[in-house]
């Protein structure tokens, strides 16, 4: 078996952990884009990612992806999007936090205190009540917040 071939059958093995333990409901972390009311009905889109197959550093679990990549894939199937910036519509992020055993939702400002779409996202990411803080991030800021 070459080098290639070995990556590949890693590749391939960890691409089915991550689907048996989402098929599985656990708690996940992940990010997220939020879109107004009359885009997808106001619809959270978000992308989760199994804690077992999540990157992590210094003890924070998350997806390991940015938005800014996540949003070159998203715009390239969405014509809607082709001239938008990954920072047009309000986003966010989940991460866990392996020492105090809790998820952190870091969310755009303008959506933080809108609790019909903080219960989408924890219900995205399969999180109970009491697992998570919610957080207002400048990380995140949309076009609006930049105003």
């Amino acid at each position: 078996m070459t080098k290639a071939d070995e990556v590949i059958r890693a590749i391939h093995e960890i691409n089915e952990l991550r689907e048996a333990k989402l098929e599985e409901g656990r708690p996940t972390v992940g990010m997220f884009y939020v879109f107004p009311e009359d885009m997808w009905d106001g619809r959270v889109y978000s992308v989760p990612e199994p804690l077992e197959t999540a990157y992590e550093a210094d003890g924070i679990k998350t997806h390991n992806m940015d938005h800014s990549t996540w949003w070159g894939l998203i715009k390239g199937t969405v014509p809607e999007f082709k001239n938008l910036k990954y920072d047009h519509y309000p986003r966010g992020r989940i991460m866990y936090d392996t020492n105090t055993r809790k998820f952190e939702i870091r969310i755009d400002p303008c959506v933080a205190k809108d609790k019909r779409i903080i219960k989408k996202v924890a219900s995205d990411m399969r999180l109970r009540a009491g697992t998570y803080t919610v957080n207002s991030d400048n990380s995140y800021h949309c076009k609006d917040c930049k105003v």
